[in-house]
C-alpha cells in the first residue's frame, strides 16, 4: 500500500467519490422504497446512508494515498468557547434563513409547486422524536459534513478559498434534491464551510448541522404535540430576518477575532497585523497562507463538474416530477 502523504484529497478523488456515493444512495433509496413499507424504509435510509458516506470517504482518501484524519482535521477538538459559539451560530442561522426558506416554499407554492420533502415520522411520538435526533439530526450530521465539508470543501479550497466555500455549498445545497430547500441549504453550506476553515476541523461544522436539524425536529415536535394550528405571520418573517442577519454576521465576525487572536498569540501566522473589519476577514481567510485565489483550469476539475452536473440533473428530475404531482 502507498504510504500516507497527501494532508488533503484531491479534487479528482473527492468527485469521484461524491459520484460514487450519490449513485449509491439513489440506488439504496430505490430498493428501500420497493422491499420494505415506507416508515421504515426512511429510518433505514436515515441511519445507513450516512454511514456509506463516511466509509466511502475514507476508503476513497486510503486508496489515493491521503492522511484522511489529517484532511479532516478530526484530532483537533473544538475549544468548548467555539463549540458555544458553534451553537449560537446555528440558532442565529435558523432564525435569520426560515424566513427565506419560507419565501422561497411560498414563491414556488405560487408557481403551482407544492411538493416538500418527505421525512420519517419523529415528531408523533417522544420515543420518535428522540430517534429523530439521531437518524436525522446526528447521523447526517457526521456524514454529510465528513463527506461535504471534510472532503469535497478540503479538496475544492485548493482550487481556490471562496470558490471552495461556494461550490461545496452549492453541491450540498443540489445533493439534497428539494427547490423549496435550495437557498437555505446552500446558505448554511457556505456557513459551515467558513467554519471550517476558520477552525481548521470539521468538528464545528458537525455540531453545526447536528443543531440546526435538532432545532427544526424539537420545534416540529412541540409545535404537532400542543396542537398549534396558526401560521407564522409575514412580519415575524421579516423581524426574524432583520435580528437573524446581523447576529450571523456578528458570530462570523466573532469567529474571525479568534483567528486573529491566535496568530497574535503566535499560534497561526499571519503576514501582517491586520487593522480594518475588511483585513480582519481577509487575514482570517489567508491565515497560515491558505487563501487560494481561484486557479483556472478545467483538467483536474472533471470529477468535480461531473458530480455538479449530475447533482443538477437530478436536482431537475426531481423539480419537475415534483411541479407534475402537483
Amino acid at each position: 500500500m502507498r504510504p500516507l502523504v497527501r494532508q488533503s484529497f484531491r479534487p479528482v478523488t473527492a468527485g469521484i467519490v461524491f459520484c460514487v456515493v450519490y449513485l449509491a444512495v439513489l440506488v439504496i433509496s430505490v430498493i428501500f422504497s420497493a422491499a420494505i413499507p415506507k416508515p421504515t424504509s426512511q429510518w433505514c435510509y436515515a441511519f445507513i446512508a450516512p454511514i456509506l458516506y463516511i466509509v466511502a470517504v475514507i476508503a476513497g482518501g486510503l486508496m489515493d494515498g491521503t492522511d484522511v484524519v489529517a484532511a479532516l482535521g478530526v484530532k483537533r477538538a473544538p475549544r468548548p468557547r467555539e463549540a458555544g459559539l458553534t451553537v449560537a451560530l446555528a440558532v442565529a442561522c435558523v432564525v435569520a434563513f426560515l424566513p427565506l426558506a419560507a419565501g422561497v416554499q411560498w414563491l414556488f407554492g405560487r408557481m403551482g409547486y407544492h411538493d416538500t420533502p418527505s421525512y420519517a415520522d419523529y415528531s408523533s411520538t417522544w420515543g420518535n422524536m428522540l430517534l429523530g435526533l439521531v437518524g436525522l439530526a446526528l447521523m447526517p450530521a457526521l456524514g454529510e459534513e465528513i463527506l461535504c465539508r471534510g472532503m469535497m470543501f478540503g479538496a475544492l479550497k485548493q482550487k481556490g478559498t471562496v470558490y471552495g466555500i461556494f461550490l461545496s455549498a452549492l453541491l450540498f445545497a443540489l445533493w439534497h434534491g428539494s427547490p423549496v430547500q435550495l437557498v437555505h441549504q446552500f446558505l448554511i453550506g457556505v456557513v459551515m464551510a467558513l467554519l471550517v476553515h476558520f477552525t481548521r476541523t470539521v468538528w464545528t461544522s458537525i455540531i453545526f448541522h447536528f443543531c440546526n436539524n435538532a432545532i427544526v425536529i424539537i420545534y416540529e415536535f412541540v409545535y404537532k404535540q400542543a396542537g398549534w394550528t396558526y401560521t407564522i405571520e409575514w412580519w415575524v418573517y421579516l423581524i426574524m430576518f432583520v435580528v437573524g442577519l446581523p447576529l450571523v454576521l456578528a458570530l462570523l465576525y466573532v469567529f474571525v477575532r479568534g483567528v486573529i487572536k491566535r496568530a497574535e498569540r503566535g499560534v497561526l501566522v499571519l503576514a501582517k497585523a491586520p487593522e480594518t473589519p475588511q483585513e480582519h476577514v481577509r487575514h482570517a481567510l489567508d491565515v497560515n497562507g491558505e487563501y487560494v485565489p481561484y486557479i483556472g483550469g478545467w483538467q483536474s476539475m472533471i470529477a468535480v463538474y461531473a458530480a455538479l452536473g449530475l447533482v443538477t440533473l437530478l436536482w431537475l428530475a426531481n423539480t419537475i416530477s415534483g411541479w407534475v404531482a402537483s
